[in-house]
């Protein structure tokens, strides 16, 4: 939130791997993975184009999703996967993150990146770890959606534009 308060913009023309970024993402979840699920898959396509923006503001938004994912899960059984590719025709890399979790009932799934609604406010959510993921995923003009199925999970896919299609 520190960042957002900030007068002056991020900087957010790094060319960036994000597969690295993933990856890093992953590393400083790693014990929320391994605690919530023995069935954790990464899927990453190989050689994608690089895309611009901040590092850190799409860690967080990358961390936040598996944190979610995490929370979601009844049991270690459950599975959780990260996969990235590229979507040729969009000229955009694609970020997917699915749990085997509850899911999100439909009344609530179009007002999950509302600030402030949260489902999780007696465990301690405030609310706005999807809002600043969207926000973050705008800036960088990019999209974040879910698809979700209550009882079977949840899927949120991020997309951000590649090339000439900044």
């Amino acid at each position: 939130l520190k960042a957002f308060a900030r007068e002056e913009p991020m900087e957010l023309k790094t060319s960036l791997d994000i597969n690295a970024v993933i990856r890093s993402s992953i590393e400083l979840a790693l014990n929320f993975i391994q605690n919530a699920t023995g069935n954790f898959t990464l899927q990453l396509a190989k050689e994608l184009p690089p895309i611009k923006g901040n590092a850190q503001m799409i860690e967080q938004v990358i961390i936040n999703l598996i944190l979610n994912a995490c929370q979601a899960l009844a049991d270690r059984d459950k599975a959780i996967s990260v996969c990235s590719f590229y979507d040729e025709k969009k000229g955009s890399v694609i970020i997917k993150v699915k749990d085997e979790g509850c899911g999100i009932p439909a009344d609530h799934l179009e007002k999950v990146k509302d600030p402030f609604f949260t489902t999780k406010r007696a465990f301690g959510g405030t609310g706005l770890g999807l809002y600043v993921s969207e926000t973050i995923v705008k800036e960088h003009n990019g999209t974040l959606t879910f698809v979700s199925e209550p009882g079977k999970g949840s899927e949120a896919t991020v997309t951000f534009p590649t090339g000439e299609h900044l």
